[in-house]
């Protein structure tokens, strides 16, 4: 489901950029009782979208002029 939030950081590419987007599976953010197995699907789920975020990350370039090692 693509909330509000999701259309606001895809359409920011600095947001976008450094966002790992993963799969809610449905569950709500205030569901507190939900299954052991909903919870370690929500966590493969974390982990598949972290693990292939990071194997694109030094692709991910900030599209703004002003970088990191320039604040300091």
């Amino acid at each position: 489901m693509k909330n509000g939030l999701y259309v606001q950081i895809k359409s920011e590419p600095l947001d976008d950029n450094r966002t790992v987007f993963l799969d809610d599976l449905g569950i709500g953010a205030l569901d507190f009782s939900i299954s052991k197995e909903q919870r370690l699907a929500l966590m493969q789920q974390g982990e598949n979208a972290t693990e292939e975020f990071l194997k694109n990350w030094p692709d991910k370039k900030p599209t703004t002029s002003l970088m990191l090692s320039e604040c300091s």
